[in-house]
């Protein structure tokens, strides 16, 4: 995944640099096993704060920044 979406990669059809980000960040988690362990401990505690969300489903629930005034998000 790294080789995919780095911003480097020569090749690279479009380059993220927050989706690399994103994928540094779990890395960074999943790699440490104190992390890892605390990680899984969470999930198991708190199932529904790490289920899959679209993007515009998370902002309509946590980005009330980028909301008009009308209330709506972003298409």
């Amino acid at each position: 995944m790294v080789k995919l979406h780095h911003p480097d990669v020569a090749g690279s059809a479009e380059p993220d640099a927050a989706k690399f980000r994103d994928i540094m960040e779990a890395f960074s988690v999943l790699s440490v096993k104190e992390s890892r362990v605390n990680y899984d401990l969470q999930l198991r505690r708190n199932p529904e704060n790490y289920k899959a969300v679209s993007e515009a489903d998370f902002i309509k629930e946590r980005r009330a920044d980028l909301r008009d005034a009308a209330g709506n998000t972003p298409v």
